[in-house]
């Protein structure tokens, strides 16, 4: 098993999660804004057992998952929305996303996946939503409202309270990540306002060494 994660944060991943899995830095995509160009979730979808990349990304994926890797047909641009085709939210059979927008060949594996594609408001879904086996836990209203509709068990939190350099925050999602089969935080959740309704929600695990801190999702692939 690997973990793919933002490359300024692969000496932390390292010292924590090294010792079971590979740490594989994450792609640096110069067509996005600093603060988010080397985010996992920006460049990249995983689906089941594959995952979609940008075109700019593609070399740099195959040359560590081979055949696993999809080359998607939309290149990154610098300002919303064109930044955001790969960033998309699945849960099970259900995948969130500002579906106009998303990449066809994303669109076209959830389709022979059946998983079924909704569309929502934000265009940042993954990065803005948490996901554990018992649900969802995300800030956005459309996202709870769509999830919620589908019968997805989803926990809405206060927004803010996670630290992205560049913006007034980040989000929980991009916070967050499956690590051998617990949700996983990356900072102190501990500190955010909603903890204890975070803990009823879902067992997870955190690094209390230093803030919450979006770092465009922990990818355990």
């Amino acid at each position: 098993m690997a973990i793919i994660i933002d490359r300024r944060f692969s000496d932390i991943a390292e010292k924590h999660w090294g010792m079971k899995h590979k740490i594989i830095p994450s792609f640096c995509c110069e067509k996005l804004q600093t603060p988010v160009n080397a985010h996992p979730d920006m460049t990249i979808t995983p689906i089941d057992d594959i995952f979609v990349c940008c075109p700019e990304s593609y070399d740099y994926y195959k040359s560590f998952f081979g055949e696993r890797v999809i080359k998607g047909v939309t290149p990154l641009s610098t300002h919303y929305p064109y930044d955001i085709a790969y960033n998309v939210l699945i849960y099970k059979d259900v995948a969130f996303g500002k579906v106009d927008y998303i990449d066809q060949v994303v669109r076209d594996e959830l389709l022979k996946r059946k998983i079924k594609l909704i569309n929502v408001n934000q265009g940042y879904t993954k990065c803005s939503s948490a996901v554990c086996d018992g649900g969802i836990i995300t800030a956005d209203e459309s996202i709870y409202s769509a999830a919620k509709a589908c019968g997805i068990n989803t926990l809405k939190i206060t927004p803010g309270f996670v630290e992205l350099k560049g913006y007034d925050y980040g989000f929980i999602g991009g916070a967050s990540g499956i690590v051998d089969g617990v949700l996983s935080f990356f900072g102190d959740v501990s500190k955010h306002p909603d903890f204890s309704k975070i803990k009823e929600f879902c067992k997870f695990s955190y690094i209390p060494d230093f803030p919450l801190t979006d770092i465009g999702t922990i990818f355990c692939i």
